[in-house]
C-alpha cells in the first residue's frame, strides 16, 4: 500500500490480525536408544521424513512410535538420545537435560516398560510441571487378554503407589505396524501422542483424545471383550478417604467399521479432580501460560494497580478458554474466579515481598456414558427401551 501512494493525503489500509489466542504450550519429547547418536543429545524434528534422513529408518520401537506420531497428526517434536540403550542411568541423564527446557509438554519414552523407569518419568513430570506422561503397558508373560488385564491393572496400581502422581495415563495393548520387512509388534505410545496433537490442533486441549482413530497401525495384540474392558475402565467409585478406589487404563479397541481407536481419557491419578487427561492438561497448561505471561510482573510494586493488572490479564486468558468450551458455566463469569485483593494480600503478605491471586476454574469434562432412549409407540401404548454406550 505505501509503494503505492503517491498523493498527499488520508489513506485507509485494512490488516487481518493474527488470532492472539493460541498460545504456545510445548512439544513433546521422545526419549529412547539411538544407536549412533550421543546420549544428551536432542534435536527438534519436523515430519518423519526430516526424522528419517537424520536418524535412518528401522524397525525398532522408538523409530516406529516417532513414524506413528507423525502419521496420527504430529507436527514437532524433540528427539532425546539415551545413547545405545535406556536404563536408570542414561534416563536419568537424560531427564536432567529437561529440566532447563521450558519447551516441553508432553513426555514420552516408547517401550520402555520397566516400572523403575517409569516411576521416574511420572516424578519427573510432577517435579517439573507443566509436563504430562504418555505410558506404555507391558507386554503380559503369557499372551492372552486375560493375562494383559491382569498385567495392566498391576502396573496401575503399582505406579499410583510408587509415585501417587496426577501427571500421566497408561495405554495399551500393543499395535501391529507394518514396516518393510514385514509387521511387527509395538508399544502404542507414539501413535497415542500423535493423537494429542491431532485433537490439540483441531479441538483444543481441553477435548479429550479419546474415540480417535489409530492410523499406521493395523491390528491389536489382544483384543478385550465388553467385560474385560469394564475391569480396566471401571466407572468413579472412592475408597474411605475420597481417593479413586480402582486404576484405570485406557485401552485400543478395534470396532467393527471404525478401525483401531482409543478408547479412553484417563489419568493414573487416584485423585477425582485429575481423573480426565484433558482436565488434567488445561490445568497445565493454565500454569504454564501463568508463568511465561506473569513473570514479567516480578519486582513490580505491589500495590491496587499490580494486583488489578494481574486480574485483568487472567481474566482476559480465562475468558477465551470459556469462548472456546473449556470452561462451563451459563456465563463466562460463573466458570472461572480470581481473587487477587487485599483479603488475601493483607499488609503482612505484602511486606514478605508476596503477591498472590487465587484462580479457580469450572473445566468441561469429557462425557463418557451416553445413554440413548429410543421411545416405540404402537397405538396408545408405549415402550421404553434404554440403550447404553
Amino acid at each position: 500500500m505505501t509503494d503505492a501512494v503517491t498523493i498527499p493525503g488520508l489513506y485507509w489500509q485494512l490488516q487481518r490480525q493474527a488470532d492472539a489466542t493460541v498460545d504456545h504450550s510445548g512439544h513433546p519429547v521422545f526419549i529412547g536408544a539411538l544407536a549412533g547418536v550421543e546420549a544428551g543429545s536432542m534435536e527438534l524434528v519436523q515430519g518423519w521424513s526430516r526424522f528419517r534422513s537424520r536418524f535412518g529408518d528401522g524397525r525398532d520401537h522408538f523409530r516406529l512410535a516417532i513414524r506413528g506420531f507423525f502419521n496420527n497428526g504430529g507436527a514437532l517434536c524433540k528427539v532425546l538420545s539415551t545413547g545405545e540403550a535406556t536404563d536408570a542411568t542414561s534416563l536419568a541423564a537424560a531427564l536432567d537435560v529437561l529440566v532447563d527446557d521450558d519447551d516441553v509438554s508432553l513426555v514420552v519414552a516408547p517401550g520402555v516398560v520397566d516400572v523403575d523407569l517409569q516411576a521416574m518419568l511420572l516424578e519427573h513430570c510432577d517435579l517439573l510441571g507443566e509436563r504430562f506422561a504418555v505410558l506404555d503397558l507391558p507386554e503380559p508373560t503369557q499372551l492372552s487378554a486375560t493375562a494383559a488385564v491382569e498385567t495392566a491393572i498391576a502396573r496401575a496400581r503399582e505406579l499410583q503407589t510408587r509415585t501417587s502422581s496426577d501427571n500421566g495415563a497408561l495405554y495399551g495393548p500393543w499395535i501391529k505396524v507394518v514396516t518393510d520387512e514385514g509387521p511387527v509388534f509395538g508399544p502404542p505410545s507414539g501413535h497415542v501422542a500423535g493423537i494429542y496433537m491431532r485433537v490439540d490442533a483441531r479441538s483444543g486441549r481441553h477435548h479429550a483424545p479419546a474415540n480417535e482413530t489409530l492410523e499406521d497401525a493395523v491390528d491389536l495384540r489382544f483384543a478385550l471383550s465388553d467385560a474385560q474392558l469394564a475391569t480396566v475402565y471401571p466407572p468413579l467409585a472412592l475408597d474411605a478417604n475420597g481417593r479413586i478406589a480402582e486404576p484405570s487404563v485406557n485401552i485400543i479397541r478395534a470396532l467393527p467399521g471404525r478401525g483401531l481407536r482409543v478408547w479412553g481419557a484417563r489419568t493414573l491419578s487416584t485423585d477425582p479432580t485429575w481423573r480426565h487427561v484433558p482436565v488434567r492438561r488445561l490445568t497445565l497448561d493454565l500454569e504454564r501460560w501463568m508463568t511465561r505471561r506473569l513473570d514479567g510482573l516480578v519486582f513490580e510494586i505491589n500495590d491496587v494497580v499490580l494486583r488489578n493488572r494481574v486480574v485483568r490479564e487472567l481474566g482476559a486468558y480465562l475468558d477465551r478458554l470459556y469462548h472456546r468450551g473449556a470452561l462451563v458455566g451459563p456465563v463466562s463469569e460463573l466458570a472461572w474466579y480470581i481473587q487477587c485483593d487485599e483479603n488475601n494480600n493483607p499488609a503482612d503478605v505484602q511486606q514478605a515481598g508476596l503477591l498472590i491471586a487465587d484462580v479457580g476454574i469450572a473445566p468441561a469434562v469429557p462425557g463418557e456414558y451416553i445413554t440413548l432412549r429410543l421411545i416405540t409407540r404402537s397405538g396408545t401404548d408405549a415402550q421404553t427401551e434404554t440403550l447404553s454406550s
